[in-house]
């Protein structure tokens, strides 16, 4: 596969987390994800759990 399509292909698998995770999201923050290349290969459970423990941190600082 080309670059393109393994880029596409994290974006919808980021977009999906993010969508299955909303209840994580309380407070009024824009989000950015920097995916690192290595993502690509990692497991869907895997991208979920590391992506609910970082917002909850974010969460964590920002209620502070």
């Amino acid at each position: 596969y080309g670059h393109a399509v393994a880029r596409n292909r994290i974006k919808r698998v980021v977009r999906a987390i993010f969508r299955g995770n909303r209840n994580i999201a309380t407070l009024p923050v824009d989000v950015v994800v920097n995916v690192k290349p290595n993502a690509r290969q990692a497991p869907h459970d895997r991208l979920e759990a590391d992506f609910a423990a970082r917002f909850r941190e974010l969460t964590r600082r920002l209620d502070a």
